[in-house]
């Protein structure tokens, strides 16, 4: 029951309204929701712009300073006490005590020029001396005054300054006799060997971390951000968080910039990274993801509250709208669903129920007016062919006043013209519409040809159109004026043209003459009926007046046709012979006494027709074949013959069986004659067999010896016999000589020279040579084998 509830509810208009109000709802939510994702996208970029520019900013800060101490070692490396003192080999002669005094008298110098660096010396490894501004002193007091406590050991920092990198960057702790203790940066860089390749030492320049951080705290973007710095190993060099390495974060670096995600204190943070433009020096910048995602955060909470003001906004307002929306559909149904079984409603969509309702009134409702208008034009149309054939009386009880009424005919029109309309076949036409029946092309072509004609006539009078013995007659009310019948025909021509320009129809129309009254209609539709009868003369016109034929004695009509016996003999003969030139032209005499000089009526002219079908009939009889043969090869031929409307199709149907029987009355001749000189040629060649064999002993017997006994050229007897025998005559004569040799080789046992002059050769050789030829053997071969 739950079910069979749901499945109803479903259905319901009400659920497709909501399903629409709730998808027009998530619409503004979904763009909510892509707006939330490209906000978050557009502040994760502005951070990272924001974290870019600060790293640049600390890159340039602290390569500046990197700077400032590469030009200070190079200055130092470059001054030319500093080249005599490693370079000159004074240590090995033991004068470098001077050398060592203007040394340090330089980094005096060295020292007022670079004021931001702290503290800066010069070791030189052969003396195991530390060279300072000013002063100098051996390598372990240097290392007392400057790191002694420092959390370096005195090994380890020589490590450092006898170290075989060129350059590197170290954090050192520094304690002076005051009691301070500084952390300086300390870059060391390392000289060129001597001449025996022997260490020359080191430039170490000291930088305070205190004065790059204090630089660098102005320019930190977010206040629980970190900085460090680290070295190419990935060792830190300087940072503000004590005792955290990130040398596992360094290991994900790659690029000159950009940024890892990882965990820092425990939490998510973003790793922003630059490396230096000149060392070897990473600048790292650590912020963690709740500072990244703060303005983030804040947006999606504001979503959601947006989201769920909506949606419950949403609900309300949809509430509303589908209680507003559904009741005048609920008072529709009460309206349409009287008569109709309520549960057929509650299954169904109820616009759709509506819809199916509204359609099958409205289609009832035209399929009614669809039969009252086809009744209607079916009684108006055959009301119309009754008043043309003359078919009104006083039975059927309708007045004058009652005919105008139903027919629409003004009461001042007096006079009527009849018109009778004949469509041809259009295979243009059938063409265009192939994918459509014959029988829907034909209904089709009428139907537009009717229209077109009603609608042309009317711009001139008033017309109705009937079907009356398969033509369509147009009843047309007539203004009785000479300009007014000009330009009916004028309306009728453009129609035709029109027609036949368009679809490609040809029209055949008669026109009556004009009559008066009610009374008058059935005699212009005899007119009409006469002037059509003339298209089976006259097939090539497209307009029959009946007033213009009466003028020129077209119309006599003819109640017999000529087709006299002598006439019929006169043909058969023509025909028996195959003389199709004389057949034809004496066909093409009686067509045009009988269908050209009067008006045949069309039963009689098929009268003639048949007539002449018996003639052609008779012939082949007579020729020496049945009337089977004629109507085998005829059958489609009669058939249209039968169909045939027009004196021009029936004269070339005609005239076809007519050469197509000369045809073959003359094929039967030359095949008798070709029989009879066959026989002949038989008779003939017997003939010469039997000379052959009276003659074959007489060694004379030749091709000359026969044409002269048959009174006949050698030669042409000689091709005749070929001809007809497929074989030569001088080759009959000697295989006739052979056969009557080859019987005495073996009944007889006589020498070969008289055995070859019985058989009528005129020696031995020719007889070897021939027998040989014909039978592949020679004779006494033969006569062996036998």
């Amino acid at each position: 029951m739950r079910l069979k509830k749901w499945r109803t509810l479903r259905s319901s208009v009400i659920v497709a309204w909501f399903v629409s109000y709730m998808v027009v709802l998530l619409l503004p939510i979904l763009l909510s929701g892509w707006v939330y994702h490209e906000t978050v996208k557009a502040l994760q970029q502005q951070t990272e712009k924001a974290n870019d520019s600060l790293l640049q900013q600390m890159q340039e800060t602290v390569d500046n300073r990197v700077d400032l101490i590469q030009r200070l070692t190079i200055q130092i490396y470059g001054d030319v006490n500093v080249q005599n003192l490693l370079y000159s080999g004074t240590f090995a002669r033991g004068d470098y005590q001077y050398e060592l005094y203007k040394v340090a008298q330089n980094l005096k110098l060295f020292r007022s020029t670079y004021t931001t660096l702290d503290d800066f010396f010069i070791y030189w490894a052969p003396a195991d001396t530390v060279i300072r501004p000013s002063t100098s002193q051996s390598a372990q007091m240097a290392y007392q005054d400057l790191y002694d406590g420092g959390g370096i050991s005195f090994k380890q920092w020589k490590e450092l300054i006898h170290g075989t990198k060129r350059q590197q960057f170290v954090t050192t702790t520094a304690h002076y006799e005051s009691g301070l203790t500084k952390h300086y940066v300390t870059f060391i860089r390392h000289l060129p060997a001597d001449l025996h390749n022997q260490a020359t030492g080191s430039i170490v320049v000291m930088v305070d971390q205190q004065q790059i951080l204090k630089a660098l705290s102005g320019i930190r973007g977010f206040g629980d951000g970190k900085i460090s710095i680290l070295t190419g190993d990935g060792s830190t060099l300087i940072s503000d968080q004590v005792g955290q390495s990130i040398q596992k974060e360094f290991a994900k670096f790659s690029g000159e910039k950009g940024y890892i995600e990882s965990d820092q204190s425990g939490e998510p943070a973003r790793y922003y990274f630059i490396r230096s433009s000149n060392s070897d020096l990473t600048y790292v910048s650590i912020v963690p993801e709740r500072i990244v995602r703060k303005e983030a955060n804040d947006v999606q909470r504001l979503m959601y509250y947006g989201v769920a003001v909506s949606l419950l906004g949403g609900l309300l307002l949809t509430y509303l709208f589908l209680r507003r929306n559904y009741r005048p559909i609920h008072r529709m149904i009460g309206l349409l669903n009287t008569r109709v079984n309520k549960q057929s409603v509650m299954d169904r969509n109820e616009l759709i129920w509506i819809e199916d309702h509204l359609s099958h009134t409205l289609l009832e409702n035209n399929r009614i007016s669809e039969r009252m208008n086809r009744q209607q034009s079916q009684l108006r149309s055959g009301f119309i062919a009754r008043l043309l054939k003359g078919k009104i009386d006083e039975r059927d009880q309708v007045t004058t006043e009652e005919i105008i009424e139903s027919l629409a005919i003004g009461k001042d029109a007096d006079s009527f013209v009849v018109l009778l309309i004949y469509i041809e076949q259009s295979s243009a036409f059938h063409m265009k519409t192939a994918d459509m029946e014959e029988q829907q092309q034909n209904r089709l072509l009428h139907f537009i040809c009717s229209n077109v004609l009603e609608e042309m006539i009317a711009m001139e009078c008033p017309v109705h159109l009937a079907e009356v013995d398969e033509l369509t007659a147009c009843l047309i009310q007539y203004s009785e004026s000479d300009e007014g019948m000009v330009r009916l025909i004028a309306r009728i021509q453009q129609a035709q043209l029109f027609l036949k320009q368009k679809y490609g129809a040809e029209l055949t129309i008669a026109v009556s003459g004009i009559h008066r009254g009610i009374e008058g209609i059935a005699e212009a539709y005899r007119e009409a009926t006469v002037a059509m009868e003339y298209k089976f003369v006259a097939d090539d016109v497209d307009m029959l007046i009946y007033e213009q034929l009466s003028q020129k004695r077209l119309l006599q009509e003819s109640h017999d046709y000529y087709f006299p016996l002598h006439i019929e003999r006169q043909l058969l003969n023509d025909m028996k012979v195959g003389d199709a030139v004389k057949a034809r032209e004496l066909l093409e005499d009686i067509v045009e006494r009988n269908l050209h000089e009067t008006v045949l009526p069309l039963e009689l002219a098929k009268c003639l027709m048949f007539d002449l079908i018996g003639t052609f009939i008779k012939s082949m009889i007579e020729s020496g074949d049945s009337k089977d043969v004629f109507l085998s090869r005829h059958q489609q031929t009669i058939e249209t013959l039968t169909r045939a409307s027009t004196v021009k199709e029936m004269k070339q149907l005609l005239l076809y069986m007519l050469e197509d029987v000369c045809m073959h009355t003359a094929s039967k001749q030359e095949q008798n004659k070709q029989k009879n000189r066959s026989e002949d040629m038989e008779q003939l060649a017997n003939q010469i067999r039997q000379f052959v064999h009276r003659n074959y002993a007489n060694p004379d017997l030749n091709i000359t010896m026969i044409g002269e006994s048959f009174d006949m050229k050698a030669t042409y007897l000689s091709k005749l016999f070929r001809d007809h025998t497929g074989e030569g005559l001088l080759d009959y004569i000697n295989q006739t000589r052979i056969e009557k040799a080859k019987l005495l080789l073996r009944e007889e046992r006589i020498p070969l020279e008289e055995l070859a002059s019985q058989a009528g050769f005129q020696n031995l050789n020719t007889f070897i040579r021939i027998f040989k030829k014909i039978e592949g053997i020679t004779p006494g071969q033969y006569r062996n084998m036998t």
